[in-house]
């Protein structure tokens, strides 16, 4: 019996841990993705200025 107390002490405790990383990586995730929203929409302003940027240079 204290054999299966220790084995569900354990056990919840890496529960308790694995929950907690999970959520530390949910939350790092969802910057990341945001990060990686706000360099898109930087780049594709950078493109549409390039373009028209292109269209004033004569050859």
């Amino acid at each position: 019996m204290k054999q299966l107390e220790k084995n569900v002490k354990n056990n919840r405790k890496r529960m308790t841990d694995l929950y907690n990383k999970s959520e530390k990586n949910a939350a790092a995730l969802m910057q990341n993705k945001s990060v990686i929203k706000q360099r898109r929409n930087n780049a594709l302003g950078n493109r549409a200025k390039i373009l028209a940027n292109k269209s004033l240079i004569k050859f």
